[in-house]
């Protein structure tokens, strides 16, 4: 991975997910199944971030999330969701773009480097399902 200026990544960042705004429910297929789901507003994941470091933290991961640029909840049941987003990491190294999920009732936490050119609700919704989703 490479380190870049703050406001290149974040720049970027905000052209590849300008389609990821806050609407209504929505329905998304992944692997054969289809999946509900909210697309959540840039203040809506801002309030996750404090959630992911804490995460981050617990399972020693270094660096914080210090900005995410929206993302999805996955609902898995009643009072159950699997929420993530394409965040910046910054470590001592730099800021580096990363998707992120989290499942706070049953603890499912993943965080990995992500390519920006490939990043989409898609992609986002598809490492929400294989890593943070259901009991």
């Amino acid at each position: 991975m490479r380190s870049g200026l703050p406001c290149s990544v974040a720049g970027a960042l905000l052209i590849a997910l300008g389609s990821l705004g806050a609407v209504d429910a929505e329905t998304i297929s992944i692997d054969g199944g289809d999946y509900n789901f909210e697309r959540l507003s840039i203040e809506e994941v801002a309030h996750r971030i404090p959630s992911f470091n804490r995460d981050m933290e617990t399972r020693k991961i270094p660096g914080r999330i210090v900005q995410c640029i929206s993302g999805l909840d996955l609902p898995v049941g009643t009072g159950n969701h699997s929420v993530g987003s394409y965040c910046l990491l910054q470590t001592e190294k730099g800021l580096f773009p990363v998707q992120v999920c989290s499942d706070d009732l049953v603890g499912h936490f993943a965080l990995e480097a992500v390519d920006l050119i490939a990043a989409s609700t898609t992609n986002l919704a598809s490492f929400i399902r294989k890593n943070c989703y259901g009991g």
